[in-house]
């Protein structure tokens, strides 16, 4: 801890120092050799900073990149006016200023003028120009995309893909690379106005500097124009070469894109994949060659240089690969199971869906969805494996979609901004898009936020969209419990109740029954909506009814007399009774008649006529007892209870079907609200 914030204290002090150089360069006269120094300074540090950028594998590798190119651009500027001042005061700028101004004009001062004026239009026009557009361009596109990359973070983790710590991690490296593209579209804009600068200074101190020569220190206008010249060439480019170098480090660093290796070995080996290019350019160059006028020696050595490349790039191609001389090692068949994985619940969105999963636009889809998959945990017992979700660009925009072991199940639409008043045919109709309720489908309509009162007023409910999603995918995780349990939930149960209870799961398994065996029980109990949390109740009535029987079927109906008082808790009325239909004694032993044994357990086939008509008459019955306001339930023998319900749940999932002996083990009354197929039978 100590060795760190030392660290801290002399990253602090160079910092500090290096912004005091700065004020210094700008207040304070420097000595030639120390201009020298700062510019040759100022010259290699570009060069060291074009160079790393080069071997960088990706931009954010740099971070700091957009600071470095604002202090970059500061320091320039104290520099140049530095030597701006030494040149107008002393007539003199160090050593380096006067060697590189006579070496460029080399007797002309109009060359070295145009060769800076090229260097600024260069700098200006190219470099920084595309620069400043590369880093817009890609800031733009790289917060357009965050939405999509947010998303499919989230759909990962839910779905179980990855850890919380490698989620928080990539939600971080897309964190780090917005921040880092947006600074970089900021400090192109610092490039563009320092390449305006410099030139403004090399202006100033030509025109300043003749002025002062001719006027103050009565000098010649020939002998003021060469040596002010001179050195305002030298100084200029001084100044713009670095400049220009870390203008292209700035352009190379948007546009470099993430790889494993630097940008000289990745364009060496992208160019080595393509040797007819060089063919042909080669082909190219030798016909120019021929052409009259032109100079033959140039174009027919670049043509047999690159003609011999291409050919032994060819060569390279076709050869095979060397043999390894260490022992080879034995290599394992690839693993495919990631393609076959199949997710056992999945959520598919539209396009306008997807901010409503996205946590940085106020989308709390997936935190809803966590809060479900806890509370079908706490009502039902049932361990919900995680729910993945993605968007689909081939769905309508407000449409989505639910999927169970890949297989679509389910759909709806969704309006994220409006809330759905979910009513009854007798209401009045509401100012909005018509619908159903995609859970129960009832009459709906999706209205404006503003209207919410009026629905209310004139007797719906009003729900939001995320509302809206959460509960039809509730709804259709109770529907389709038996698919989604898979035997690894019951294995996670089994060894949740080994903990508290270890007697009671080696009594069970694997001496009595079979892993298989008390997974199709909890099955068949979760398809009629009973709770399976007392698994320690559950396990003791399959212990006690496998010694008799081990057919599923046996063992689901004894587990649900042990489990009575629950199930009828979850349909008796508040004084405690139970609005039930009953079956005609007549029709229940004709309907047993019909009952037989099969592979997938005990199955009901009447007549059809007879069932179609019994259907009806107990569908009619049910709308009359739910019109009083309360659950019917339909009673008949424990012998027939569960095939009629298996037959009765293809027409009418929602009505439970309970035995005689269940109510007499809940002890609780009944209240006969009808009796059905007295008629028929």
């Amino acid at each position: 801890m100590v060795s760190k914030t030392v660290g801290l204290k002399q990253n602090e002090v160079w910092t500090v120092v290096a912004v005091g150089s700065v004020l210094a360069m700008l207040l304070v006269p420097m000595p030639p050799m120390l201009l020298d120094l700062l510019l040759l300074l100022h010259f290699v540090g570009a060069l060291a900073l074009f160079f790393i950028v080069l071997m960088l594998r990706e931009p954010l590798e740099f971070s700091s990149f957009p600071s470095v190119l604002l202090f970059a651009a500061l320091f320039r500027t104290a520099l140049s006016v530095a030597v701006m001042r030494a040149i107008l005061t002393n007539g003199l700028a160090g050593q380096l200023v006067v060697s590189v101004g006579e070496w460029v004009l080399g007797g002309n001062f109009l060359v070295g003028v145009v060769l800076f004026l090229t260097l600024v239009i260069v700098q200006f026009a190219v470099v920084t120009g595309g620069a400043n557009r590369i880093a817009e361009v890609a800031a733009r596109f790289t917060l357009d995309a965050l939405p999509g990359k947010q998303m499919s973070i989230d759909a990962d983790l839910s779905a179980g893909l990855i850890t919380e710590e490698e989620a928080r991690r990539r939600r971080k490296q897309l964190e780090l690379e917005a921040d880092f593209y947006g600074a970089m579209d900021g400090a192109a804009k610092f490039m563009r106005g320092d390449a305006v600068t410099a030139f403004l200074v090399a202006v100033l101190c030509f025109v300043g500097g003749l002025l002062i020569g001719v006027w103050q220190r009565g000098e010649s206008w020939e002998t003021a124009l060469r040596t002010y010249a001179l050195l305002t060439v030298g100084q200029g480019l001084l100044v713009q070469i670095p400049a220009l170098l870390v203008s292209a480090a700035a352009g190379f660093i948007v546009t470099r894109a993430a790889s494993d290796e630097s940008l000289g070995a990745t364009v060496a080996k992208e160019a080595k994949a393509q040797p007819d290019a060089l063919l042909f350019a080669a082909g190219i160059a030798a016909l120019l060659g021929l052409l009259p006028g032109l100079p033959k020696v140039p174009f027919l050595v670049l043509s047999i240089g690159m003609g011999v490349g291409a050919w032994w790039l060819r060569q390279q191609a076709l050869k095979p690969p060397a043999q390894p001389t260490t022992p080879s090692v034995t290599q394992h068949p690839q693993d495919f199971t990631a393609f076959v994985r199949v997710d056992p619940v999945e959520v598919e969105l539209g396009f306008a869906l997807v901010p409503m999963a996205m946590e940085q636009e106020g989308g709390k889809l997936l935190h809803r969805i966590t809060n479900l998959r806890r509370k079908l945990a706490e009502e039902l017992g049932l361990l919900v494996p995680p729910v993945r979700v993605r968007d689909n660009l081939l769905l309508p925009p407000n449409r989505y979609v639910i999927k169970v072991r890949g297989a679509k199940v389910s759909e709806g639409d969704c309006y994220p901004h409006n809330l759905l008043a979910i009513g009854a045919p007798q209401l009045p109709p509401l100012e909005g898009v018509a619908a159903r309720d995609p859970a129960f489908g009832l009459p709906a309509y999706w209205i404006a936020p503003d209207k919410k009162r009026e629905a209310e007023r004139c007797g719906y409910t009003v729900v939001d969209a995320e509302t809206t999603i959460i509960t039809h995918l509730s709804e259709v995780i109770k529907a389709y419990a038996p698919d989604i349990m898979s035997r690894q939930e019951v294995q996670a149960l089994l060894e949740q109740v080994r903990q508290t209870h270890p007697a009671v799961v080696e009594e069970v398994t694997p001496q009595l029954l079979s892993r298989s065996e008390i997974h199709q029980v909890l099955c068949n109990l979760l398809a009629e909506g009973v709770p399976i949390k007392d698994m320690v109740a559950i396990l003791e009535a399959m212990a006690d009814a496998a010694r008799l029987s081990k057919d599923t079927d046996f063992l689901t109906e004894r587990v649900r007399r042990r489990l009575a008082r629950l199930i009828c808790q979850l349909v008796q009325l508040p004084d405690g009774t139970l609005p039930i239909i009953a079956l005609d004694p007549a029709m229940e032993q004709r309907l047993l008649t019909h009952v037989q044994e099969t592979d997938g357990g005990r199955l009901l086939v009447p007549d059809p006529g007879l069932w179609q008509r019994l259907v009806e008459e107990i569908a009619r019955a049910a709308e009359r007892v739910a019109a009083e306001g309360v659950q019917p339930v339909l009673v008949c023998s424990g012998a027939l209870r569960l095939p009629l319900r298996r037959l009765l749940g293809r027409f009418l999932p929602r009505l439970p079907v309970i035995s005689y002996e269940e109510v007499n083990a809940a002890k609780v009354s009944m209240q006969t609200k009808a009796v059905v197929g007295g008629d028929l039978a």
